[in-house]
This record gives C-alpha cells, structure tokens and sequence, in this order.
C-alpha cells in the first residue's frame, strides 16, 4: 500500500470556470496485488469481508432504498465501502505516531458509525463514488462537482445519526462491474478526497440538500440528503489536521 499526496489546481485543469478556488490536496491510495504481499492480504480480507457484508446490509444503496439490485452491484458496493474505510484508517493512523482511529463493528445499518478516534471518540462517515471522467472533473467542474455526502433520509430511514465527519473516497471506473474487474486484478487506485464536519453540513452558506437518483433510473424513493459540493469541502490535509487536533484537546 502506497500513499502519495497530490496538489490540484483547478484553475490549471480543463476546467477553467471552476469554482473551487482554493488547492485541493487529496491522497492517491496505490494497491499492487501481484507484488505485494501485504496488498495481497488486504484484498483477500476486503474480499471476504465485502461478500459477508453484501449478505447483511439492504439490498439497495442509500439512495435507493426501494431497488433489489443484481448480486454483482451489491458486492461492489460493499467492497468499495469497505476498502475507502480501510484506506482512510491506514492512512490517518500513518501520520500520527499513536494509532489514532479504528473501524467499528458493523450492527445495524441504519446506525452505522464507519471510523471512530480512540481518544475524542470522533464519529466518522466514509462515503464513496464511481466518477467515471475522473478525480479532476468531480472535485473542479463548474457544474456537475461532485458532493461530500452527508446525512440523508428517505421512508426507510427518516433520521441518521449524528456524525462529527463525513469523508470522501473515489474511485475512477466506469461502473460497477469496472470496479470488481480492477479489484480483482493486479492493482487498483483508490483516492481519499477529503470531507466535511456536521456543523458545514448544517451551514446553508455552503451546503445543500439534494434529491439523489439512482444511477440506474429506477426511482422509487426519494432520499434527501445533506451535502456539501467539493469547492467549498476540506482537503484531505485539512481533515487530518482536524482530527489531530481534536485528538490533543
């Protein structure tokens, strides 16, 4: 597992009307599965875990509540969900020199908490997407950015527990299957993009609640969320930084 910190710019990209006016740093996650044994366990274990995990959740993602989904979508979502969770604990646990966070016990989906501080008992939310033009156009188009996502609810789940933090991770493929294919090759990449604190969730100065709609077409439930669009999100160094300093309070 290989970690490299990696400056945008967005007015340097193609997006030239973005809206993201600050740099944006985020973390390039490199997994190598033919030649590290370590990436190797990591893939073996998330395997495992993902397909245990598959058969628990609700056959559906959260913002689609409604939809029993193909077996293969489910899966990718569990794994993309456990492996963005594993990688953002590896690598906040790499910069301090005390552990720092762990994974909670998966319970109850409805009140799932995905990392935890050991020290302030920080809550943290780990959510992921599948942008399938890439890191550069979901943090710095002018239009179409993607969002940290926060709380969110629909007929199935009207309230969601607080969270202190609400993180990002992306993977560039482009679907579902794209994803299990590159996992269950000889490496993949995955991107810690950052975040948002449950008090920005709340500011409507930088917030918004969006209706999300399944990248499948089939809506039958509305589900609300909370969000914050990636010009106005912390970079991953901010986030770490947060954390470390609630860590010391």
């Amino acid at each position: 597992m290989n970690f490299e910190a990696i400056k945008l710019i967005c007015s340097n990209t193609n997006y030239k009307e973005t809206k993201r006016l600050k740099d944006f740093w985020y973390i390039k996650c490199s997994l190598n599965f033919k030649t590290s044994s370590l990436d190797k366990s990591i893939q073996s274990m998330i395997k495992s875990e993902g397909e245990k995990l598959a058969g628990k959740v609700f056959p559906g993602a959260a913002n689609d509540s409604k939809i029993d989904r193909e077996d293969e979508r489910i899966l990718a979502n569990s794994i993309a969900g456990l492996l963005a969770e594993y990688c953002w604990k590896c690598f906040l646990n790499m910069c301090t020199p005390n552990l720092l966070v762990q994974e909670t016990k998966f319970e109850d989906a409805k009140n799932q908490i995905d990392l935890i501080t050991l020290k302030s008992n920080t809550k943290i939310e780990v959510r992921s997407s599948f942008p399938r033009n890439g890191i550069d156009f979901a943090i710095c188009h002018e239009v179409k950015q993607f969002d940290i996502l926060g709380p969110y609810s629909n007929e199935y789940k009207p309230s969601e527990p607080e969270k202190d933090l609400y993180l990002r991770t992306l993977y560039h493929v482009q679907s579902y299957n794209d994803f299990l294919k590159k996992f269950l090759s000889e490496g993949m990449e995955i991107y810690l993009t950052g975040g948002a604190t449950w008090d920005m969730m709340f500011d409507e100065k930088i917030s918004l609640v969006k209706d999300l709609i399944p990248e499948d077409g089939l809506q039958k439930i509305e589900s609300k969320y909370r969000v914050v669009p990636f010009q106005h999100a912390l970079d991953t160094m901010e986030i770490l930084k947060l954390i470390k300093e609630k860590e010391n309070e």
